[in-house]
């Protein structure tokens, strides 16, 4: 019974200790940097990110008064998110040319935390590109 006992509150002991972290990535300029999974066919990707140095169209109004859409280009974020091709056994749907692109998802961040929702349509990788037109050397730009 004593031993029961030891090894039960091992167990809680360990697993209460255990801690979760998410990857970040630093982006040094303005080229895209990617990462890419592998993921079955017909797998419901949900691709969740947070961007805490985003410029929101607040952090750059004059006077309370409306920011031009025009002005906010120059401060876009972006995911993209694509599969191309697959494997040469694959399952899932099949398209009529070989090697043809995938569906792509381009999102504007728009949020400096939010999620992008992705199906695969054959098995293989999928990459997930990020890309911000303010980052630089001098000032990176978080994302994970």
């Amino acid at each position: 019974m004593g031993l029961f006992r030891l090894s039960l509150s091992l167990t809680l002991l360990v697993s209460v200790q255990r801690a979760a972290a998410d990857p970040m990535m630093l982006l040094m300029n303005s080229q895209q940097k990617c990462v890419s999974v592998e993921a079955p066919a017909d797998a419901l990707l949900n691709i969740g990110y947070e961007a805490p140095d985003l410029v929101m169209p607040s952090d750059i109004q004059e006077n309370g008064k409306a920011v031009d859409p025009r002005t906010l280009r120059k401060f876009r974020t972006t995911i993209t998110v694509s599969q191309e091709g697959g494997r040469a056994n694959h399952h899932g749907r099949h398209n009529k040319v070989k090697g043809a692109n995938q569906a792509k998802v381009v999102q504007d961040l728009n949020q400096k935390k939010g999620s992008i929702e992705y199906v695969t349509q054959v098995d293989g990788k999928v990459s997930i590109c990020v890309q911000s037109l303010t980052a630089s050397a001098v000032s990176p730009t978080p994302i994970s």
